[in-house]
Formats: C-alpha cells, structure tokens, sequence
C-alpha cells in the first residue's frame, strides 16, 4: 500500500512560516511517502516561486497556479489530488502541524481489515476543531460526528 504526501498552500507572505512548520512536521514521515506534492496558490503580492525550490530540492513536487478569482481553494485541492498515484493519500493544509502519525502497518490494517466496529475505514480525519464546523448540519450528520464511538 502506498501513500502519497499532498499539500496545500499559498505564495502569501503571511502563510510561508505556517508551511515551513508543516513540512518541518511532516520531515520524521518522509519515508512514508511515495510521493510529497505542494500546490501552491499564487496571489500577485506573494513571494516567488522560486521561494518554494527549498522544498524542491528536499523532494517535493511543486505545482502552482496563479489563484482564481472563485473556487480557488478546491482548485488548489483538486490540483494536487491529481497529481498522486498512490492507493492512498495523506492531504494536509499548510497550517497543520502533524505530531504523530500511525505507523505505516496501522494505516493498512485500518483500510484492509474491520477493526473499526466490524468495517473497514474509508476516510481518516485527523481534523481536531470539526465540532465547531458542524452546527448548521442535518442531525444525523452531527450525531455521527459527536458519537465518539465512531472514531479510533
């Protein structure tokens, strides 16, 4: 099973000591990965390109575009997605810091075998503020996610 590392982030000035932490983060993993894929918003005031070619030079692909006026975000998203070729992708945003990740062995276990109530995982959120995201769904949806016997 593979994995493949697929980031997001902006060329904004603002953003750029958020995704030097990310990666900083994400640097004990790196042999997890098949791949490790940056897509780059770019806005007309941020930072070069060639700002990102620390990152080229430590293994990463990195994709860009300049950002559109509506939608960008999911561009930005769709972009990197489709640069994987994993089984599996791991999709971080530029402000997460990883602490910890499952060993690799975990994450197959969890997507090949049902050990999460008989069933085998589909989608693994390691989002910790979805509680405050969550007010405006059916209540259905939010009883799911506030059922803590749904999560590992």
């Amino acid at each position: 099973m593979t994995i493949d590392c697929c980031l997001i982030t902006t060329n904004a000035q603002s953003k750029l000591p958020f995704l030097e932490q990310c990666v900083a983060s994400l640097a004990p993993y790196t042999d997890m990965f098949t791949q490790k894929i940056m897509s780059v918003d770019l806005f007309p005031d941020g930072v070069f390109l060639d700002w990102y070619d620390r990152f080229r030079n430590d293994g990463w692909t990195v994709l860009s575009k300049t950002v559109a006026p509506r939608g960008s975000i999911t561009l930005n998203q769709k972009r990197v997605i489709d640069h994987a070729r994993s089984d599996m992708i791991l999709y971080v945003e530029d402000d997460i810091r990883v602490r910890a990740l499952p060993k690799q062995s975990t994450i197959e276990k969890i997507f090949t075998q049902g050990i999460i109530h008989g069933k085998k995982a589909g989608f693994v959120c390691f989002n910790t503020h979805v509680f405050k995201h969550f007010t405006q769904n059916p209540p259905h949806v939010i009883d799911a996610i506030c059922n803590l016997d749904n999560y590992i």
